[in-house]
């Protein structure tokens, strides 16, 4: 992703000005990317989207937080990992059951930074936050062995648990908007 981009709509946010979808920046790769690999896209397909180095070579990763109905279950929504191929993206990973805030944190495994989600619902007794750790490949479910609850482990976050994130529209004309 055109980090200027992002960084645009997130000032445009933090002004209090309309935030507008990093394709309506002109990342069309991106849309093109999310439209292939999030179908079939429907109505009330929402992805927040948050640009973060997870690897070791400091690269800049996406983090996109997906929601609607076809993406979310009792136990949570599909976060994908995106990384930079050429002028496109490859999926790194996608994990079905996850709850933001999404956060960063500070321990790594196989060169890739742990991520912090919310684990509730599904048969949850009570919400925590688990470590996704990267096992050479993918991020692991936060919910299978061997799922490591991260007890407030240092980090940040990447996407808070109160954006509700920008529609994706499966419609060439109607390319997100501004919400």
């Amino acid at each position: 992703m055109r980090i200027a981009a992002l960084v645009a709509c997130l000032v445009a946010a933090s002004s209090g000005a309309t935030a507008c979808a990093p394709w309506d920046e002109g990342e069309p790769h991106l849309r093109a990317f999310l439209l292939a690999h999030l179908r079939p896209v429907r109505a009330r397909t929402r992805v927040t989207l948050a640009s973060v180095a997870l690897h070791d070579h400091g690269e800049p990763n996406l983090l996109i937080y997906v929601t609607g109905p076809q993406w979310c279950g009792s136990g949570g929504c599909a976060l994908l990992v995106l990384a930079h191929r050429g002028a496109g993206y490859r999926l790194v990973s996608k994990t079905p059951i996850t709850r933001p805030p999404i956060r960063v944190l500070a321990t790594s495994a196989h060169g890739w930074r742990d991520l912090g989600v919310l684990v509730g619902g599904g048969g949850a007794e009570r919400p925590y936050e688990a470590s996704l750790r990267f096992d050479g490949r993918r991020y692991l479910n936060p919910t299978a062995a061997p799922a490591l609850h991260s007890k407030v482990a240092p980090g940040y976050i990447a996407i808070p648990a109160d954006d509700k994130g920008d529609l994706l529209s499966p419609d060439a004309g109607d390319v997100g908007g501004c919400r």
